[in-house]
């Protein structure tokens, strides 16, 4: 038994695992193990302990069952997984009375033979596997068809898929390699080989060329068809799956293959594979027939299916490119994350005063309101979830006139509040055609901005959340959220970390009036004398902040971070008749067109468009005047907005010369997105920096306008003639990622709580 560290701290929530095998063993690898170090970090802690490994002779089953005790009695959940217990070990569990979870991901009440009949028959231990699913608090189900068996013995199941890494390989050059078709997992599946043999042979005498790789445990044997082997090994098995076209799960239609939960399948679609399958169980699901790969009953269907995959190269990239996309999101092992401790907090509620710190987040920004901004938040309340956090968003209702998209991924509940834009009643004189009253109004009325009744609406509904908080955090824009913060801070004394996403006081894309702006200093100034922490999006924020308000190590960087579950591999595409550079986001103030159109004018570059996929607001005069091609794409949901950036040559920032300390969050998707940045901005400013710092582009100086115009011109004309390098440093990268932020406002709340 591997020891449960930290015994004495009551904030771990302490989980005993009884487990089928360590690491080697793919179920407990994927389902528990994986995820040890993340739990731990969420405030759960597990120890481990292998089903059978017991020393032998009397002294050996004495230490057993003297270690079981006390791991059983220390901890604050049992978490067995397709492991059936034993009579003896039934009655300790009962006598504990700790909670139990069963985890399963095969149908591990059948034997892998059916009966004649094709029924199931019964494993070796079913009544001892019966008993110990009745011992449980809940059961995880890999997928539907344990879930059905489960419930019919009327027990509270979760389904839980097994999830797995994603980690697309590079784009490899064309006949780099003989094409190759891979099958890897145990050797006690080879019986289902038979399912396909015919066809592969079929196939080796069509397509000689044609490689075979296999890996278990041991060397298939008579298939037919000659076979590259490589003994399976954890270390191994990435290099295999890369080396690998198509990737191919043959199956027999009996009850034991009916409760597979396609591991093999995700796997492969986890770096890119085409996939075709036997169509069973999960696998019908799994394998959209045409989409992700094919789905192949017969000899012939299976024959067909991979010449089709064979003889279209296209294919293969759109089938493996769709399933990446589909394990993403809901087969990745951030929710297998996600899931797994959801699942424990919810079943081992640690005893007495050990549970979840929660924080209230005042997140105007959040979905189902579309933008970065309300990405960011949404991620980070996830990921404090992941660190022992309980988040308790407040928010604003849907805007009738504000972009929605319902696409993003894991949105946390929110309690959602009513928000009247005072902006309207300024409105009147706009129409009326009289600018300036309407000017003059606006800047009263929407002081300090148009959202301060949401904060009051707000109020009565964050109290009764703030007072049984450890911790409040807001954000901004609108200022207004971090108003109500400070009232719920003075009435309540919870610790309040403030999240500046821009300037306030001296934000260069506003222009104020002088009284104005003074107001907003003062209110800055305040805010930021009443917050435990402090946070910005830029180090250039964070050192004007330091340079003016008292107590500057309360303020620190928070970076808007890039999402790995969103990640593609980075890749230059190859040099095409004209070059597609997109922008994404909204045009305004000091984030404009003019300094990339003016350098593109003035060079006179030819062969390249610019696609504006956002709102070009005032800036659209200018962008019809262009000299170049620009396309408008308008608003989509953020699913069609990543497949567009990862389909263009670059993804253009272009900043003003005012604004050297401005962070968009654009970059960070940019950079996720794995295509180069194009950053047409100041040449000492942050994002500048930045980009040269993870090589995840390449700069242009936004002024003067020469330099720009030949700078501009020299990128484009290496990249047609394939000379561009585009190699970002992952190491640099992972620094900035949003887990990597997620662990630093961990710390920042963790610390503001113990002062």
């Amino acid at each position: 038994m591997r020891a449960c560290p930290r015994y004495n701290d009551p904030t771990v929530m302490r989980v005993f695992c009884i487990l089928n095998g360590a690491m080697e063993v793919a179920s407990a690898r994927e389902r528990i193990l994986r995820y040890a170090k993340d739990l731990e970090t969420a405030g759960i802690s597990l120890e481990t302990h292998i089903a059978g490994e017991v020393a032998p002779g009397l002294p050996g089953r004495f230490r057993y069952w003297l270690e079981l005790i006390r791991s059983i009695a220390t901890a604050d959940g049992i978490l067995i997984h397709r492991v059936p217990l034993s009579a003896s070990e039934r009655a300790l569990l009962r006598a504990s009375g700790r909670p139990v979870i069963f985890d399963v991901d095969d149908a591990v009440w059948y034997r892998m033979d059916p009966a004649p009949d094709g029924t199931g028959q019964r494993s070796h231990r079913y009544n001892d596997l019966i008993a110990t699913l009745r011992l449980c608090k809940m059961v995880r189900a890999g997928n539907s068809e344990l879930a059905s068996f489960v419930e019919a013995l009327g027990l509270r199941v979760r389904k839980a898929p097994t999830c797995v890494p994603v980690n697309p390989p590079p784009e490899m050059a064309a006949g780099s390699r003989p094409l190759t078709i891979g099958w890897i997992g145990h050797s006690a599946n080879y019986r289902y080989l038979g399912v396909c043999a015919e066809a592969l042979r079929r196939l080796r005498l069509q397509r000689p060329d044609i490689r075979f790789v296999f890996s278990a445990d041991r060397p298939p044997e008579g298939i037919g068809i000659p076979v590259d082997f490589t003994p399976w090994s954890l270390e191994s098995e990435e290099e295999v799956l890369r080396s690998m076209d198509i990737g191919i799960m043959p199956l027999a239609d009996d009850p034991w293959t009916r409760g597979k939960c396609g591991y093999k399948i995700l796997r492969y679609m986890a770096v890119g594979l085409p996939v075709v399958a036997s169509p069973v169980g999960v696998n019908t699901k799994l394998v959209e027939h045409g989409l992700r790969g094919f789905l192949a009953r017969t000899s012939e269907e299976w024959l067909a299916a991979l010449v089709q995959l064979a003889d279209h190269p296209r294919m293969r990239r759109d089938m493996g490119q769709a399933g990446i996309n589909f394990v993403r999101g809901e087969y990745d092992t951030d929710t297998g994350l996600r899931q797994l401790i959801s699942d424990l907090n919810e079943a081992f509620r640690p005893r007495g005063h050990r549970e979840r710190r929660r924080v209230t987040m005042l997140l105007f920004h959040h979905p189902t309101l579309g933008g970065s901004a309300s990405c960011r938040n949404a991620r980070m309340a996830l990921h404090l979830l992941e660190r022992g956090w309980e988040p308790a968003v407040v928010t604003v209702s849907r805007l009738p006139y504000y972009f929605s998209d319902k696409t993003i991924p894991h949105v946390p509940p929110a309690v959602r509040v009513p928000a009247l834009d005072t902006g309207i009643l300024a409105a009147l004189p706009l129409k009326l055609g009289m600018r300036r009253p309407h000017g003059m109004m606006m800047n009263w009325i929407a002081f300090p901005d148009r959202w301060l009744l949401w904060a009051l609406r707000a109020l009565p509904v964050s109290l009764p959340l703030a007072r049984g908080s450890a911790a409040i955090y807001s954000t901004s824009p609108p200022e207004s959220s971090h108003l109500l913060a400070y009232v719920l801070k003075k009435l309540t004394g919870r610790p309040w970390v403030a999240d500046h996403s821009n300037e306030w006081s001296q934000n260069p894309a506003k222009e104020d009036p002088a009284l104005f702006r003074r107001l907003n200093g003062r209110l800055e100034r305040f805010v930021l004398d009443s917050a435990d922490r402090i946070t910005t999006l830029s180090p250039a924020h964070t050192r004007l902040l330091q340079s003016i308000y008292p107590r500057p190590h309360r303020i620190s960087t928070l970076w808007t971070g890039w999402d790995p579950a969103e990640a593609n591999p980075p890749c230059l595409p190859p040099p095409r008749d004209r070059a597609v550079i997109l922008f994404a986001g909204m045009f305004y103030g000091i984030q404009r067109p003019d300094p990339f159109l003016d350098a593109a004018e003035r060079s006179g570059l030819k062969g390249v468009e610019l696609h504006v996929l956002g709102d070009p607001w005032d800036s659209s005069e200018r962008l019809r005047q262009a000299a170049i091609p620009v396309k408008f794409l308008g608003r989509v949901p953020r699913s069609e907005a990543l497949k567009m950036m990862r389909n263009a040559d670059f993804l253009l920032i272009t900043l003003t010369e005012r604004a050297g300390g401005v962070v968009p969050g654009k970059m960070f998707e940019y950079a996720a997105a794995g295509r180069p940045i194009l950053a047409v901005v100041p040449p000492e400013g942050e994002v500048a920096r930045w980009v040269l710092e993870t090589k995840t582009g390449f700069v242009v100086p936004c002024s003067p306008a020469e330099e720009a115009s030949s700078r501009l011109r020299e990128i484009i004309d290496q990249w047609r003639r394939g000379e561009l390098r585009f190699d970002p440093d992952m190491e640099s990268l992972s620094r900035y990622s949003m887990p990597a932020m997620a662990a630093e406002l961990n710390r920042l709340l963790r610390d503001a709580t113990a002062s």
